[in-house]
């Protein structure tokens, strides 16, 4: 049974879901009323905050779209469909917005990707990305495979910025999972501030059913 949230809790989830959309550009209102319920609204604040400053600190290092790839691989290997799909959706169409790209990975196939074992899930990542012009992701996302699952030490520089995204999902994925286990793929929104341009969105996905 959900703990329910207090009246304060609620009329500060009242104010704060709005300008969080004009802000940001979509709606998480069940992912934020899960943080305030585990973690109260400073917890939320605290969390968003930490949230924005690692995709920052990517993005510096590897440009928007390539950071939110990494945000979402680390999001998948934690189990949460929510942020899995939703960071993954927000860099392919950042590579196809900005250089008409199409990540050989469709971010509707997350759900089914998060089923597999780890070693068919690496095996189909390698698959799809190995010998295209997405090599260079698909050495990150081995890496941070290896940080990951098969406990390999951090010892380089770039090692540093793969366990930011991995340990952001250690504490953030205690909310997201809960809403993202049901989630459909459809439903989840892309993760900026063009999410409301519909028209971008129709015409990604009709350049990848095309490409497929």
């Amino acid at each position: 049974m959900k703990t329910k949230l207090s009246v304060g809790q609620r009329l500060f989830l009242a104010a704060y879901n709005p300008m969080f959309a004009t802000m940001f550009g979509w709606h998480q209102d069940a992912i934020n009323e899960e943080y305030v319920r585990t973690y109260g609204v400073s917890g939320l604040l605290k969390f968003g905050k930490m949230i924005g400053d690692v995709l920052a600190v990517l993005g510096k290092r590897y440009g928007e779209a390539e950071a939110n790839h990494i945000v979402g691989f680390a999001g998948l290997l934690n189990g949460c469909g929510f942020c899995g799909v939703g960071h993954n959706l927000t860099a392919n169409v950042l590579l196809f917005r900005d250089n008409g790209s199409i990540f050989p990975i469709d971010e509707q196939e997350i759900p089914r990707l998060q089923r597999l074992d780890d070693d068919d899930l690496m095996a189909e990542v390698e698959s799809r990305l190995k010998g295209t012009k997405f090599e260079k992701e698909l050495d990150l996302l081995q890496r941070m495979y290896a940080l990951r699952s098969e406990n390999a030490e951090g010892t380089t520089e770039e090692d540093t910025y793969l366990l930011l995204a991995l340990d952001m999902w250690l504490v953030n994925n205690e909310c997201t999972i809960k809403i993202g286990l049901d989630i459909e793929p459809e439903e989840v929104p892309i993760f900026a501030k063009f999410s409301r341009d519909s028209e971008l969105y129709a015409r990604y996905r009709e350049a990848r059913s095309q490409g497929e």
